[in-house]
């Protein structure tokens, strides 16, 4: 800083002074010579970071991907991804990277949150390579009459995330309890066999 007190040849003529430094722990006093056959001590002050500012979009990510962990259900979570579905497609776009993170946590919460699979699924003999395609073919051929159970399979066949399916499933649901047992127990099939194969694309991405 400019101090015009500081003299030469007995005249005050100004100078710079140095009043902070970085890299200081804490104050530090240095001895320079204030005139001839005079010295004097200089305090320096440590030099403050100012603060950094956080990126917008880290900052909404990352608040983002702390609030999947408040909930509980596959409704409340569908809820919510539908509420911010805008502000998600806008970090698609500034920032693939960041939207990148927040989809995989989005799917990891929903893959927590869907129902686990049965215990008793392992001992089936005949269980198919691609289960789901296998009892949709077979439920659209015994009840090709079903035209609601029909349109719920379609769109579980194009679902692509355990998120979409855990959204049908919970749009559904009423429709599936109010079908006849043989009907409603096949859409629940579909669900969780498709539901075991994009959690094995999941893996096989993840090891891959």
């Amino acid at each position: 800083y400019c101090d015009t007190s500081v003299k030469w040849a007995g005249s005050a003529v100004g100078g710079i002074r140095i009043s902070h430094m970085s890299h200081l722990e804490k104050e530090i006093i240095v001895v320079v010579a204030k005139s001839k056959g005079k010295k004097a001590g200089m305090k320096i002050l440590p030099l403050v970071d100012a603060p950094k500012t956080e990126d917008p979009a880290v900052r909404f990510a990352n608040a983002y991907i702390a609030k999947l962990a408040s909930f509980a259900t596959p409704t409340d979570l569908g809820a919510f991804v539908d509420s911010k579905a805008a502000k998600l497609a806008e970090l698609k776009t500034a920032r693939p990277d960041l939207h990148g993170k927040v989809t995989a946590a989005i799917e990891a919460r929903a893959s927590e949150l869907a129902p686990a699979a049965s215990a008793f699924d392992d001992d089936l003999d005949d269980t198919p390579t691609k289960p789901s395609e296998t009892i949709l073919e077979a439920l659209d051929d015994a009840h090709p009459a079903e035209g609601k159970a029909n349109a719920i399979i379609d769109e579980i066949k194009s679902a692509i995330s355990i998120m979409d399916i855990n959204s049908i499933e919970s749009r559904t649901k009423a429709d599936v309890d109010a079908m006849p047992e043989e009907i409603g127990s096949g859409v629940r099939q579909v669900i969780e066999a498709r539901k075991s194969e994009i959690k094995a694309e999941r893996a096989k991405e993840t090891a891959g």
